[in-house]
């Protein structure tokens, strides 16, 4: 019998790809009659996160839920008691902090399946809070039924960690289309309409402004982009601890003019077909979600040849890869798509029919929907079990 009532747990700082791919697996999940919701986590006393204003605006049951780290634990075993009275068979966790708390109380207090899609794992630094909250969901990943990875080379890193290889499943993420009326008549997106007019070729790039996105590698290779094609300009589209720095390294490049800083967008996604190159730069991915919009959108794609990007892009076929932080090479590859549109178009049609024959959101639930299945069947022999 088929899984009915799934909970989706995420703690989300923003709408990027991990948010994105939840509320476009939950809208197709809904469409099928399965009854999914959204419990969104939080500190207390946090006011309305993005998710949750997006999961409003698309009508997707989301349920906001907030606590203090002193009573973490024993708030969730109270929430695990709740949710089993109401009937959820499956707590399907997005990120370390639900992931942990899930495997924590598996085999004494969770009555129900347990799976977790890992999105990726972004910290650098071993003595950062981060790498430790990681490397426990590393450790713990063990006690859930199923997990699943959103790219092959982060199962292999993974797979050390689960007692079976068949309880690591391999489904990449996947969006559909957001048939919604959105808001694109704010400022931000007048000002970067505008700036797209003001410019003969527009870059963008979409993301949190952290570490593991490397946008500093971006700045530094645009210098040599505009200086070979004066009239080039980069839009910035996303927040976080290195807006500052990164505006200011882009006046020590002579860039005010070129870049524009535009904070956090929502609905960027409509924005795409405005530019003629999306550019992902990070160290570290898992398999980003603006790739798959810039790919449906038929906007053509450079990036790092890291995470599941090189799959995603069919190993150049469908976009432009070059090593994480060689900035010479990342500098060679946006110019050349600005010298030979002929290339550029090929690719942007390459990637367009790559999305629609492999990442809809029909075969993204379809794949989940088998992963919950055999995680409940795991639930209840561990249950069941003496």
């Amino acid at each position: 019998m088929p899984v009915h009532k799934v909970l989706h747990l995420i703690d989300s700082g923003g709408l990027y790809g991990a948010e994105r791919m939840l509320l476009g697996l939950v809208q197709q999940q809904t469409k099928i009659g399965m009854q999914p919701m959204i419990l969104s986590g939080g500190a207390l006393g946090q006011s309305q996160k993005p998710i949750e204003k997006e999961a409003e605006r698309l009508g997707i049951p989301v349920t906001p839920w907030r606590s203090s780290m002193t009573s973490q634990f024993s708030a969730f075993r109270s929430l695990i008691r709740s949710v089993s009275r109401s009937g959820f068979e499956v707590l399907h966790s997005h990120g370390y902090k639900f992931n942990i708390l899930s495997a924590t109380l598996r085999r004494s207090a969770m009555p129900i399946a347990t799976v977790a899609t890992l999105h990726g794992y972004v910290a650098q630094n071993r003595l950062s809070k981060i790498r430790v909250y990681e490397t426990l969901d590393r450790l713990l990943l063990k006690r859930l039924d199923m997990v699943v990875t959103v790219n092959r080379q982060l199962g292999e890193v993974i797979g050390r960690y689960v007692e079976s290889p068949d309880r690591i499943q391999h489904i990449p993420n996947c969006i559909g289309t957001d048939d919604s009326t959105a808001n694109l008549h704010s400022s931000t997106h007048k000002s970067i309409r505008e700036f797209t007019e003001r410019h003969r070729f527009n870059v963008c790039f979409v993301g949190r402004l952290s570490p593991e996105k490397c946008v500093e590698h971006l700045l530094e290779a645009f210098k040599t982009v505009v200086a070979r094609n004066p009239g080039a300009g980069l839009c910035i589209a996303g927040d976080g601890r290195l807006a500052d720095p990164l505006r200011a390294r882009a006046s020590e490049l002579g860039l005010a003019d070129e870049v524009l800083f535009c904070g956090y967008v929502e609905h960027m996604h409509s924005l795409l077909p405005h530019f003629d190159c999306i550019v992902l730069p990070s160290k570290t991915e898992g398999l980003p979600i603006v790739l798959l919009e810039a790919m449906q959108a038929g906007v053509p794609i450079v990036a790092s040849e890291v995470g599941g990007i090189p799959e995603l892009l069919d190993g150049g076929k469908a976009g432009l890869l070059f090593p994480p932080g060689d900035v010479d090479r990342l500098a060679d590859s946006i110019a050349s798509l600005v010298d030979d549109q002929q290339t550029a178009s090929r690719l942007a049609e390459n990637a367009r029919l790559r999305f629609d024959r492999h990442y809809s959101s029909e075969s993204m639930a379809d794949a989940y929907n088998r992963v919950y299945e055999r995680a409940r069947q795991l639930a209840e022999g561990h249950n069941s079990g003496p």
